[in-house]
C-alpha cells in the first residue's frame, strides 16, 4: 500500500473515531482520584428516579477563567448524570443576557439566588463580573434550588471553587432529593425550659422544612403525663433543645434519657454560664456573667461529657461594632471580640468537611471523659485560647485595647462533641421519678452538644429573621447553618448522602508570586518557541533530504 493511501485511512480512521465517541454510552475515568466517576450513593439514588428532571444552569455567559473551569467540571458531573440514566434535560440560561445587570440583580436576589461580584487585576485594569453560581432543578410543578458554592469566611477565590468542586456531587444529590423525596422524617423542636423563641430559630427550621416534618415539643405540659409524653417523643427521630435557660426535673431527663435509649437522638445546645448580652450592649460598660445551672451535669456526666462552667476567649475572633460619640456624632468602629470565638469545624468528619468558620457567642467548654461511646470532635478554638472562669465581668472597653497575644497560650478547647454507641441509663441503678413498666438500662444511642446555645439563633431586623449565620453589624457570612444542617442529617440517619462529602480532589494549582514574577518571560516563550521549532524541524528536514537526493 502506498504512504498517501495509509495516511489517508489513518485520517479517516480519526475522523469516524470522533464522530462515534459521543453517541457511545462509555465513560473511562483515567484520574487517580476518580473525579469524574459517580459515588455508588448516587447511582443508587438516581436508579430510582422516574420522572424526568430539568437542570436549568445559570453559571453561563462571559465568566472568569477560573469559573470556567468550575463550569467545565458541572458539566463533566452532569453528563455522568445522563449517561447513567438519561432523564435529565439540560438548558444554559444567562441571566445578563439582553438585559440590565441592576434589573437582574435585584430580580434574583428575590428568587433567593443573589450573583458573585468577581473582582480581577490583569495587568493593571480592575475587571469585575457578575457570576450566578446557581442551579435550578424542576420535576413536574416542584424545584429546588441548587447553591453551587460556599462562602466561607476567609477563603481566597481559589479555595471556595476547589472547595465547591469537591462538593459538587454532594450538592446536586441533595437538590435531587429535595426535589423527588415524598416522605419526610419527623423531629422535634423543644419549646418548653425558656428555650430559643421561635423568632431567633425561624431561618433555620425554615431551612429543614424542605427535609423534615417539624413539630414543636413542650417537655412541661401539664396536661400530659411522663409516660405519655416518652410516647409522643419516641415519635421523632430526633429532638432539638435550643438555649434552654430553665432546670430539667429528674422526671424530664429520665424521659430524654429512654429516649436516647430507645434510638431517638439530640441535638443539645447549651450554655456553661449565662451572660446578658443585649444589656451589655445598652449599658456600654459591664456585665457579670454567672453559671447557668441546668441540672444537667450528672446527665451528661453519665455519658462522658463535661459542659464547664466557664467561657472561652479566642485569638481567632469575631467584631463586635461599638458606637463612638454621640447622636449624629457617633460613629460604628469593630473591634475584635475574643469572647466570639470562630471555630472551624473538623474537617475530616462527614458533618465539617469543607465547612468554613462558626460564629459563637460566650461558648463553654467541654471535656470528653472515658466511657464506652464514642466522642468525635466537631468543633474546637484555635491554639491561642484563655480560659474565664467564674463570675465572670465581661468590660466593653476592653475591645478596645490592645490584646496580648501571650497570655491566649492553652490548648485548642472543644466547643461541640458528637457522643455515639453504647450508652447507660443515669437511672440504671437509682430509683426511678416515676412508674414506667420497661425502662432500659442500656441502649445504642447518639447525641450532639454544643456549648453554646445561640450558634442556632439567628439575627432580627425590624422584626424579620435575617439568615443564621449572617452578622448585620459586621457584615459577615458565617458557616451556622450548614454546620448545624450537617449535624441534623447526621444525628437523623441521612449519613449515606453526608457521605458524599467525603470526596477529597487532588488539584495542581499555580503559584502566584511566580506567576508575577515570571509570567512575562513565559508568555514571550510560549509566543516564540513553536516558532523557533517549526524552524528548527523544517531545517533538519531540508537537510535530511538534501543529503538524500545528493546520493
Amino acid at each position: 500500500m502506498k504512504p498517501q493511501y495509509s495516511l489517508i485511512g489513518i485520517l479517516l480512521l480519526a475522523l469516524g473515531s470522533l464522530l462515534v465517541a459521543p453517541m457511545v454510552p462509555w465513560r473511562w475515568d483515567s484520574t487517580l482520584d476518580q473525579r469524574y466517576s459517580l459515588s455508588e450513593v448516587s447511582k443508587q439514588s438516581l436508579d430510582t428516579l422516574e420522572q424526568p428532571i430539568r437542570i436549568d444552569i445559570f453559571l453561563t455567559g462571559d465568566l472568569p477563567p477560573k469559573y470556567m473551569r468550575f463550569r467545565k467540571e458541572l458539566d463533566e458531573l452532569i453528563d455522568a448524570f445522563k449517561q447513567h440514566k438519561n432523564i435529565f434535560i439540560i438548558q444554559s440560561i444567562d441571566p445578563l443576557q439582553g438585559q440590565e445587570a441592576e434589573t437582574v440583580v435585584a430580580e434574583m436576589n428575590n428568587f433567593g439566588m443573589p450573583p458573585e461580584r468577581v473582582v480581577e487585576n490583569e495587568t493593571g485594569n480592575r475587571k469585575e463580573t457578575l457570576v450566578f453560581p446557581w442551579v435550578m432543578l424542576s420535576s413536574g410543578d416542584r424545584s429546588a434550588k441548587v447553591a453551587l458554592l460556599q462562602n466561607n469566611l476567609g477563603a481566597t477565590e481559589e479555595e471556595k471553587i476547589i472547595q465547591a468542586i469537591q462538593q459538587l456531587e454532594y450538592q446536586l444529590m441533595d437538590g435531587i432529593f429535595r426535589l423527588t423525596q415524598t416522605e419526610k422524617s419527623s423531629i422535634a423542636v423543644l419549646t418548653s425550659h425558656d428555650s430559643s423563641p421561635a423568632l431567633k430559630i425561624a431561618d433555620f427550621l425554615q431551612s429543614l422544612r424542605p427535609y423534615y416534618q417539624l413539630a414543636a415539643f413542650d417537655l412541661k405540659a401539664p396536661e400530659v403525663g411522663p409516660e405519655k409524653a416518652l410516647e409522643n417523643l419516641n415519635r421523632f427521630k430526633l429532638l432539638i433543645i435550643p438555649n434552654p435557660k430553665t432546670p430539667f426535673s429528674a422526671t424530664e431527663k429520665f424521659i430524654l434519657d429512654q429516649y436516647t435509649l430507645q434510638g431517638g437522638a439530640l441535638l443539645w445546645l447549651v450554655e456553661g454560664m449565662q451572660v446578658d448580652h443585649q444589656a451589655l450592649l445598652e449599658s456600654g460598660t459591664q456585665t457579670v456573667a454567672v453559671p447557668l445551672d441546668l441540672n444537667l451535669d450528672d446527665y451528661f456526666f453519665n455519658q462522658g461529657i463535661r459542659v464547664r462552667k466557664e467561657m472561652v476567649r479566642d485569638l481567632y475572633c469575631a467584631p463586635i461594632v461599638l458606637a463612638i460619640g454621640e447622636e449624629n456624632n457617633t460613629q460604628y468602629f469593630p473591634y475584635p471580640w475574643p469572647y466570639y470565638p470562630l471555630p472551624k469545624p473538623t474537617q475530616q468528619t462527614f458533618i465539617g468537611k469543607d465547612i468554613g468558620p462558626v460564629f459563637t457567642q460566650y461558648a463553654a467548654p467541654l471535656d470528653t471523659l472515658a466511657g464506652a461511646s464514642k466522642k468525635t470532635v466537631l468543633l474546637q478554638t484555635s491554639a491561642f485560647t484563655k480560659m474565664v472562669g467564674t463570675p465572670a465581668i465581661l468590660d466593653l472597653q476592653s475591645a478596645t485595647q490592645k490584646i496580648k497575644p501571650s497570655e491566649y497560650n492553652e490548648a485548642p478547647k472543644p466547643l461541640a462533641v458528637l457522643v455515639e454507641g453504647e450508652m447507660h441509663s443515669l437511672f440504671e441503678n437509682r430509683i426511678l421519678p416515676f412508674e414506667y413498666a420497661t425502662p432500659k438500662k442500656i441502649g445504642t444511642g447518639r447525641f450532639i452538644v454544643i456549648g453554646d446555645g445561640s450558634v442556632i439563633e439567628n439575627q432580627v431586623n425590624g422584626g424579620t429573621p435575617l439568615a443564621l449565620g449572617y452578622d448585620k453589624w459586621s457584615n459577615n457570612f458565617y458557616a451556622n447553618r450548614s454546620f448545624l444542617m450537617h449535624c441534623i442529617h447526621y444525628l437523623s440517619g441521612n449519613t449515606q448522602q453526608l457521605s458524599l462529602r467525603n470526596k477529597d480532589f487532588s488539584f495542581s494549582l499555580l503559584d502566584p508570586f511566580k506567576i508575577e514574577e515570571k509570567g512575562a518571560f513565559w508568555k514571550i516563550f510560549m509566543v516564540f518557541f513553536p516558532i523557533l521549532l517549526g524552524v528548527l524541524i523544517g531545517y533538519l528536514n531540508f537537510r535530511i533530504r538534501s543529503k538524500h537526493y545528493r546520493r
